[in-house]
């Protein structure tokens, strides 16, 4: 089965940053962790216990356990949360020397990660891939969850704007609303989420950290809340039958 690549790229305008000339290997920096999480080491043959301070270089794949996130604050200076039971890993963080555009091209191999990239003076495409699809983004703040038994990407979109689509199809997600896509099928079309739900569903970022992180309870975790999952279930194929064309101009 061939397989598609689902992109999320944020292009903001900014001006020349001297420190990017240093980014080589190291890509951010772990700056809390709730639960267990481990990366592997620099062969990828073991696992290492992820803790407050650790860096992060390109490959390494960030993995979380139950009840568990991490989060991770980048060289760009944007901040990503990965939630429980998820893989992530940053394959390229890069600026061409043409186009002076800076590049962060992230893995999500499963589960859920929240990005929140800041806006500053550089040119920046942050780039985030899962399969099933391509997702363009032109906001701040949002939330991708991949489930790769269902080939299917979920994003929540609180800032700003995502262009997800593929071969298929492509829609615009506003902020405020919510969208899915499927290996092989267009995504369906957003759906309006409210702002106390959204805002629900950010909070699930936030980590939460005590009692030498045991015991914490289940409900801080986005997939084990009735009212996350009710939206979910909400994302039905059908949805994929009426037309929403791409509007350029949206902001």
């Amino acid at each position: 089965m061939r397989t598609k690549i689902l992109w999320l790229c944020l292009f903001f305008s900014f001006v020349p940053f001297s420190l990017f000339a240093q980014y080589q290997k190291e890509v951010g920096t772990i700056v809390a962790v709730q639960g267990m999480a481990n990366i592997d080491d620099d062969t990828g043959s073991a696992l290492l216990l992820a803790i407050v301070g650790m860096k992060v270089f390109l490959h390494q794949t960030i993995q979380t356990q139950d009840n568990a996130k991490l989060k991770l604050v980048l060289r760009d200076n944007n901040t990503i949360v990965v939630g429980a039971n998820s893989k992530v890993s940053v394959s390229e963080m890069f600026q061409d020397p043409q186009t002076s555009v800076f590049h962060t091209n992230i893995q999500l191999l499963m589960g859920s990660i929240w990005n929140f990239v800041q806006r500053k003076t550089i040119k920046q495409q942050y780039t985030i891939y899962t399969t099933g699809g391509n997702a363009g983004v032109r906001g701040t703040e949002f939330l991708v969850q991949y489930e790769p038994l269902k080939e299917q990407t979920t994003v929540w979109v609180q800032k700003g704007t995502v262009s997800l689509g593929n071969s298929k199809g492509e829609v615009l997600v506003d902020s405020g609303f919510i969208s899915r896509i499927k290996t092989n099928s267009k995504p369906i079309n957003p759906k309006s989420v409210d702002s106390q739900t959204m805002k629900k569903a950010f909070s699930f970022s936030e980590i939460r950290i005590g009692d030498n992180n045991k015991n914490i309870p289940v409900e801080s975790f986005i997939f084990n809340d009735p009212e996350i999952q009710k939206i979910l279930q909400s994302l039905t194929p059908d949805d994929n039958e009426s037309e929403n064309p791409l509007n350029e101009n949206s902001e």
